[in-house]
């Protein structure tokens, strides 16, 4: 078995700008102060209310474990207030997912079945694996005070006969259980993440032979059209050549026609428009004749000049008929070569598509086959990115909870089992037939400041000033204890069983100790003389 060292914490340690002594006489006293500010003095609410009455006020040692475990030490709380739960999520036999990849490793169809019909399979769920850890201290808070708290410590030789000594309810060989657990969860943690990125190999490397087959498949089906294809492209080639040779010749053909009726009908249209504004250019010299004559008033003149400009406009309304009718002739025309042409195309393309076929359908028989190859490699690498998606996940949160297991203590370079003390002092109250529990935690001892005196002035006691607790997560663990008493009678019963015969009033020169040290705190400042008097009268 490890070897085990038994370590006392010290309860007050001296601040850093503290620079007086604190003796022992000076810490009961203070602890006895406390207790009696906090003991309930009774009120008229509802009723006189009878005033509490200390039952005790006693030091204690509260047992923690420490447990070497991969360089670091495990810290347990004895009394098994706290624990601390694994919590990770199930996963499927992996072994018998690898059997079914090389099982199935023997065609592309049998594989691409086995990927489809297990593409969820170590999809995580929400089953999850615990495994409880009793007594097992995890919050890092808690962790990095107790790790300085734990260097302050001193070797026991033997249990401290002034304090009250809680008795571990977990005890070594059922710890030394637990880290053995905790162990054989590392090494089956392990295994697993050493299985999956085995079979995550295996599987990443078989769907890589598979595809590359598939590409092989491809590469063949190439080959195998390749000679067809250019047996038929020749002639196809060709015959399409003298489609489009004879085609073109249409079409040349097809334009020049309606290009020379285009070109008579423009030429007909220009001369029209000639003659229209040959026209326009008499009516013009008519109006200014008429204006002559009317100036002169020449009315046979008048008469002349106007009946030649009626004559000259009807001329030229004729003429503007003509040009609307040849360029609607020439639009026809137009639209008429438009639709010729455009049919020679379509029989071109058409005699094209024919010369083609055999040659078009032979590569769409190619590429439909490449295409169900390419589709199934796709598919095939798709399933496996999926599967391996989810193996990964399942290797990290196993890989960080094996990682997370050495944050769960404290750095300490030894192989020894310890058991570590840690001194408060418990106050318990009686009212009637009840008790009412207040620890004292593990504290700094301030200095008197100026602060400190002004809280004083104002009503204020210095005394509550005196300690710090020196860790937050600490006290929060202690004040889970009056809980824990008050719900375990047996529990609570052996201590204070203990602490009224170890109760810093009552034992040997207890209160020459506690009148001692109050002395020592009037001195420096913590109680002023009305204080001292009301407590030196509590302590007679």
């Amino acid at each position: 078995m490890t070897e085990k060292m038994r370590i006392l914490l010290p309860f007050a340690v001296p601040a850093s700008n503290r620079t007086e002594p604190f003796m022992t006489e000076e810490e009961k006293a203070a602890i006895f102060c406390l207790a009696e500010l906090e003991r309930g003095k009774g009120g008229r609410i509802l009723g006189r209310q009878p005033a509490e009455r200390i039952e005790y006020v006693a030091k204690a040692c509260y047992p923690f474990w420490l447990f070497p475990f991969h360089g670091t030490y495990l810290v347990f709380d004895g009394v098994g207030m706290v624990s601390h739960t694994l919590t990770y999520p199930s996963m499927p036999d992996v072994e018998t997912f690898a059997e079914g990849v090389e099982r199935s490793s023997t065609s592309q169809e049998a594989y691409m079945s086995f990927l489809s019909a297990n593409v969820n399979y170590f999809k995580v769920s929400g089953t999850d694996e615990k495994i409880g850890m009793r007594g097992l201290v995890s919050d890092p808070a808690f962790l990095q005070d107790f790790s300085l708290y734990f260097s302050e410590g001193k070797p026991l030789e033997s249990l401290p006969q002034d304090m009250v000594t809680m008795t571990p309810a977990l005890s070594e060989e059922s710890l030394s259980d637990e880290i053995q657990q905790l162990e054989e969860l590392e090494g089956q943690l392990a295994f697993e993440v050493k299985n999956l990125k085995k079979s995550i190999r295996l599987l990443s490397l078989t769907t890589k032979n598979f595809v590359h087959a598939i590409n092989i498949e491809i590469k063949e089906v190439k080959n195998k059209y390749a000679a067809e294809l250019e047996k038929l492209r020749g002639p196809a080639e060709r015959e399409i050549a003298e489609i489009r040779r004879k085609g073109d010749a249409d079409i040349t053909a097809v334009s020049r026609k309606f290009e020379k009726e285009l070109f008579r009908l423009q030429k007909e249209k220009i001369k029209v428009e000639k003659t229209k504004e040959h026209l326009s250019s008499k009516i013009d010299r008519s109006e200014v004749e008429i204006k002559n004559s009317s100036a002169k008033k020449d009315e046979a003149g008048k008469k002349r000049w106007k009946e030649e400009k009626n004559r000259l406009k009807k001329l030229r309304s004729e003429a503007e008929s003509e040009i609307k009718k040849l360029e609607g002739e020439i639009e026809a025309t137009e639209e008429r070569k438009s639709q010729e042409l455009f049919k020679i195309r379509a029989e071109t393309e058409a005699k094209t598509q024919e010369a083609r076929k055999e040659l078009t359908e032979t590569e769409a028989a190619r590429d439909a086959e490449i295409h169900v190859l390419k589709n199934k490699s796709k598919k095939m690498e798709e399933l496996t990115s999926e599967i391996i998606k989810q193996m990964d996940q399942i290797v990290r949160i196993r890989e960080n909870l094996i990682n997370g297991l050495s944050n769960l203590g404290i750095p300490l370079e030894r192989d020894t089992v310890f058991l570590a003390y840690m001194p408060f002092y418990l106050a318990c109250f009686r009212f009637e037939s009840r008790k009412r529990y207040v620890p004292y935690p593990p504290s700094i001892v301030n200095s008197v400041k100026l602060a400190t005196k002004l809280k004083g002035a104002l009503g204020i006691a210095r005394i509550k000033q005196l300690f710090s607790p020196r860790s937050a997560a600490i006290t929060s663990l202690l004040s889970r204890l009056p809980n824990v008493l008050e719900e375990n009678a047996a529990l609570g019963n052996e201590i204070s069983e203990a602490a009224v015969k170890l109760d810093i009033v009552q034992v040997k020169d207890g209160k020459q100790g506690i009148k001692k040290g109050m002395d020592r705190l009037k001195e420096e400042g913590w109680l002023s003389e009305k204080e001292y008097s009301l407590f030196s009268q509590r302590l007679a």
